[in-house]
């Protein structure tokens, strides 16, 4: 799934430009994220609603050292839907794999192409959610190209137990197109999962009216939550809704505790970076590196950067690093 930069560059401004406005509106509109909880996947509970499976789907398969990603595209045409092998580095991408009758069903078998030899064999695909398939063979495929605009519709209850992922990504679909009243719900249902971004995204369309009547008190309620999380954004939100009042009484104590929490995630932040962009800009070694070079490297670049630890938690840190990928 892609991220919500077209949401989240509307909003990193708007949500604190409108905290400073004296306007405080009232409405109590309902509210995994990612990263989770994510609900319990059972099936689908729609029996004859038709999952619209157009797209890009992946599935990891393999071990640490002998991992793959299988890529598959499906096509429908009526009620045929056919699945492309797309595959990086196979020799006939494109080529077309799947075939089956699809009309609504949770669980159903088509023709998959297993080789000239053998020709075609039963391919079962069950859906675990919009986004979520497992085949046959026991593997899990998800989608990641963008789902279509309102391909099901979104309701409180998750009926079609859409997970944050899923719910993310039909929020960009919807912003993209201008539809800010499903934006608004599928953001909102991404807030109910726990997601923390999802809540701080809810507060900001709450405070924009965006979708929905504005609301700085629910807002307030879901920027706590998020912040609590420690989601920047919403800490330095926070900071401003207490110092302003907005949907809360003014204290001073908490606005001066949330801007001391985000400063101090803007400056672990900032060190990340300078971590990552030494070990990106220092040259490859010559030879793959063994988990005790990559550890040791990790060691360097801290040591580099001021961060200095006890030997003998580098060497534990190292050994265990090492073992864990023998």
């Amino acid at each position: 799934m892609r991220n919500s930069a077209f949401i989240l560059a509307f909003l990193a401004v708007a949500t604190y430009a409108a905290a400073q406005s004296p306007t405080i509106g009232s409405s109590d509109p309902q509210s995994q994220t990612i990263r989770r909880p994510r609900p319990e996947q059972s099936p689908i509970e729609n029996p004859g609603a038709i999952i619209d499976l157009d797209g890009t789907w992946d599935a990891k398969v393999g071990g640490v050292f002998n991992a793959q990603v299988l890529t598959v595209k499906f096509e429908h045409n009526g009620s045929t839907l056919s699945g492309f092998d797309m595959t990086a580095g196979i020799a006939q991408p494109g080529m077309k794999v799947f075939t089956a009758e699809y009309f609504g069903q949770k669980s159903f078998t088509g023709k998959i192409y297993v080789g000239p030899r053998n020709g075609y064999a039963d391919y079962t695909i069950t859906l675990i959610d919009p986004d979520t398939f497992t085949n046959s063979k026991g593997q899990t495929f998800h989608r990641t190209s963008p789902p279509k605009l309102h391909d099901i519709p979104c309701d409180p209850a998750n009926s079609f137990h859409v997970v944050n992922a899923g719910a993310r990504a039909r929020a960009d679909v919807a912003a993209d197109a201008g539809d800010w009243v499903s934006s608004f719900c599928w953001i909102s249902l991404s807030a109910s999962m726990g997601n923390p971004e999802g809540q701080y995204l809810t507060a900001g369309f709450l405070i924009q009216a965006k979708g929905t009547e504005k609301n700085f008190p629910l807002a307030f309620e879901w920027m706590v939550k998020s912040a609590e999380q420690g989601w920047l954004e919403a800490e330095d939100a926070l900071s401003t809704m207490y110092e302003l009042g907005r949907g809360t009484e003014k204290n001073p104590e908490r606005a001066a505790y949330w801007r001391g929490k985000a400063e101090q995630a803007k400056a672990e932040q900032k060190q990340q970076e300078a971590i990552d962009s030494f070990l990106k800009n220092r040259l490859p070694p010559p030879h793959p590196m063994t988990p005790w070079e990559a550890c040791d490297m990790s060691k360097y670049s801290w040591d580099h950067l001021g961060q200095t630890r006890s030997i003998m938690q580098y060497k534990a840190d190292c050994a265990k690093q090492a073992h864990e990928h023998q």
